[in-house]
């Protein structure tokens, strides 16, 4: 009897660890599809962001030439709106030309990636 007994428990045990086994690996997979759902969530707002950009550098770009084009001495005098729509023009330009590099660091780097997996080892 103390030998079944010693042998039920240590299915009992065996089985335990299966189901915690197989528990762990189910858990691991919905991680695995979550992370991979974010990262692609995450590349459509990138693309949306990047899209957006080059849409603004372009009608600034084209803003730019059209003013030049229609007002040939416009960057040499220093008088009236043209000037002051030139100079919001290009800080504008600035600013947009700083975020895309910011963008490009964001898929060099990888740490949210490197912070759940650190975790989860």
């Amino acid at each position: 009897m103390k030998k079944e007994s010693e042998e039920r428990e240590r299915r009992r045990r065996e089985e335990q660890l299966i189901f915690e086994r197989e528990r762990e690996e189910r858990m691991h997979k919905r991680i695995d599809e979550t992370l991979s759902q974010h990262r692609a969530e995450m590349s459509q707002i990138q693309t949306r962001i990047l899209h957006f950009q080059q849409q603004n550098l372009t009608s600034q770009l084209l803003g730019i030439f059209l003013l030049v084009d229609h007002h040939p001495t416009g960057l040499s005098d220093h008088t009236g709106a043209s000037n002051h729509y030139l100079s919001q023009m290009m800080q504008n330009l600035h600013h947009v030309n700083g975020m895309v590099h910011g963008d490009a660091r964001v898929e060099e780097d990888a740490q949210e990636d490197q912070f759940i997996d650190g975790t989860m080892t």
